[in-house]
């Protein structure tokens, strides 16, 4: 540290060189910035749906009504758990297969995930399931 004579009057004033401590921070961030490493961090994989327009088959898919006491309706006909499997397997071949389950709410999720099997079964492109509240 330097000590001056201040003209004025007759303190002294002392000046701290701080030349030294910027050229040891500059030193530091360079030593900080090359030895950092940049880890990748893995994610999970997302499918984003296409932004192509829909297509035939995406515009008349197959619906499947569930009711609240079990029943299951084709075409407004009651087909039951064991009719559908044949009224889908022929329907999804001649309409290309998506199929839209319309289900109340207060349906038992035992009988939807039965008829999404089905649909898996018959080798249905899309199954979709609606829910409709009361």
């Amino acid at each position: 540290m330097k000590a001056r004579l201040s003209k004025g009057s007759g303190k002294q004033t002392e000046t701290i060189n701080i030349s030294p401590l910027i050229d040891m921070v500059f030193i530091l961030l360079i030593f900080f910035i090359v030895t950092t490493v940049f880890v990748e961090e893995k994610g999970m994989a997302m499918n984003t749906p296409d932004v192509a327009p829909p297509t035939t088959e995406d515009t008349k898919p197959i619906i499947v009504e569930l009711r609240e006491n079990g029943a299951i309706y084709f075409e407004g006909k009651e087909v039951g758990l064991a009719g559908l499997t044949g009224v889908l397997g022929s329907k999804a071949a001649n309409d290309g297969g998506s199929v839209l389950i319309r289900s109340e709410e207060t349906v038992v999720i035992q009988r939807i995930a039965e008829v999404m099997d089905i649909c898996r079964t018959i080798g249905a492109k899309k199954t979709v399931l609606n829910v409709e509240r009361k």
